[in-house]
């Protein structure tokens, strides 16, 4: 009995890596669409960097707003996973776009820095 629980774990465990790389490859599929599209690096790579932050958005809200409901509060799942996914990927997306912004002004230093002798 505990032989087959371990087949089955390992079993979940390679079918959750493979859509996890599935969803990775998807992702740079999609940046890289976009950027070949419209013709630019800067774009494709604006576009991997927001949908990345916010599904590492989204993920990360679920699993501290369900923490937090285990710990704190005693509110119903359903509730929890809403409200902790939504600012999640609002929080990820908002973090996305302030670091394009900051690599955006990091490459002008440097740009600045070497151009100056």
């Amino acid at each position: 009995m505990a032989g087959a629980m371990i087949v089955c774990a390992v079993v979940a465990a390679l079918l959750l890596g493979f859509v996890v790389i599935l969803v990775l490859l998807g992702i740079l599929s999609a940046s890289l669409a976009i950027g070949m599209h419209q013709r630019s690096f800067q774009a494709g790579f604006k576009t991997f960097v927001l949908i990345f932050s916010t599904l590492g958005g989204l993920l990360a809200g679920g699993s501290g707003a369900l923490l937090f409901a285990y710990l704190f509060v005693d509110l119903s799942t359903k509730v929890t996973l809403l409200t902790g996914t939504a600012c999640g990927a609002a929080g990820g997306f908002l973090f996305g776009f302030i670091f394009i912004k900051a690599i955006r002004w990091i490459a002008l230093q440097l740009k600045r820095k070497v151009a100056t002798p």
